[in-house]
């Protein structure tokens, strides 16, 4: 037996620019959160620093980002980018740390911490905080990790903010 359901009940998140999700029935604080999707996008930074008790190194945690992913001139192929603050890849340099790292989820329940060695490209303006890195980091053999990664053809354009009336303060 199968049941019907009224289109009434059916719940549509349309926040994943452009990629529907559906529920049946509107999910608790539905308006509220962030899609988990855009979670497993997130990544914590670190530099290697020698451990309080002078014995070995540790992995010292500075920062978060998320990463962006763009398309290529090759059908189906995207290139990913690392996405954090400026001012975190800054003071990490002023301290005289070059070698930052990032910690990523795997989809074992695991993390790796990888080293990243790169440039990281700033905004001209010195107003925008912004570093960005390209990356080959997922196209690591043998490592299946747990991300997610927003394509930049999602990203509002001046004519979507226009036509939708976007402004500070909104979703």
């Amino acid at each position: 037996m199968t049941k019907s359901i009224s289109y009434e009940q059916v719940y549509v998140d349309e926040r994943m620019g452009g990629f529907p999700k559906y529920y049946l029935g509107k999910p608790a604080k539905a308006d509220m959160r962030i899609p988990d999707e855009y979670l497993k996008g997130v990544f914590f930074l670190s530099i290697r620093k020698t451990a309080s008790s002078g014995q070995g190194e540790i992995d010292y945690f500075i920062g978060t980002g998320f990463i962006i992913s763009g398309p290529t001139r090759f059908e189906g192929q995207r290139i990913f980018y690392l996405v954090t603050a400026k001012h975190v890849i800054e003071r990490a340099k002023e301290a005289g740390y070059d070698e930052i790292s990032v910690r990523v989820n795997t989809k074992d329940n695991k993390s790796m911490t990888i080293r990243m060695p790169g440039k990281w490209f700033y905004a001209s303006s010195p107003a925008v905080d912004v570093a960005v890195m390209p990356t080959p980091l997922f196209l690591l053999p043998g490592v299946e990790f747990d991300l997610y990664h927003s394509p930049i053809e999602n990203f509002a354009t001046d004519e979507v903010i226009q036509k939708e009336s976007i402004g500070i303060g909104d979703d």
